[in-house]
């Protein structure tokens, strides 16, 4: 809803939730308040509303079971294909995922703040910044700050997702060889 206000009352009070809710609450209880007074049984709506509904939930059933049935195990890395080195030197690797944390643009546009500082201070410490990694959870991006040793950060893209971010990171440096997957394919399911 809030996306949809703001795309035709750009920054106006109109995209703000202390002017949404209210409204949204006010013409929810003058229906409410109508339906109660009313003497009519609207059975006829009601059947509507409850065969649609039904058809959603089929639907929603239908495609979870497909999705279910079709999940490929392929994407599940079994333990026994790790490669374990015992002799190898483990380097000192600091990753930083701020998972949902505003992006430069967000910051900007959303909430008016320079997060610039930050992210200069990270940089000056010899972090790399992968601009623009996505989130799957909100419209927000990541904010992924990745220190390698000897500072070689090939491999790293902008908007590569958390999961291909932690794979290239065990590959480079820890020997493994789990392939990249698509970016925009990556979500959480529960």
């Amino acid at each position: 809803m809030q996306d949809l206000l703001n795309k035709y009352f750009h920054q106006s009070f109109v995209v703000k939730y202390s002017f949404i809710l209210p409204v949204s609450l006010t013409i929810f209880l003058f229906v409410f308040y109508i339906l109660k007074r009313s003497k009519r049984q609207f059975t006829r709506a009601t059947l509507y509303l409850n065969v649609v509904l039904l058809v959603f939930i089929l639907a929603d059933a239908g495609l979870l079971w497909i999705k279910a049935a079709g999940k490929r195990s392929a994407d599940i890395i079994p333990e026994e294909k790790l490669v374990r080195c015992d002799t190898c030197s483990v380097p000192d690797v600091y990753l930083i995922v701020a998972d949902a944390y505003p992006g430069r643009l967000q910051f900007k546009n959303i909430f008016d703040y320079d997060n610039s500082l930050f992210e200069a201070s990270l940089k000056q410490r010899g972090f790399y910044i992968a601009d623009s990694s996505l989130s799957n959870k909100t419209m927000f991006l990541n904010l992924n700050a990745i220190f390698f040793p000897g500072r070689d950060y090939s491999g790293v893209y902008p908007g590569i997702s958390n999961v291909n971010l932690f794979r290239l990171v065990l590959n480079k440096h820890f020997g493994q060889q789990l392939p990249l997957l698509k970016d925009s394919t990556i979500y959480l399911t529960d």
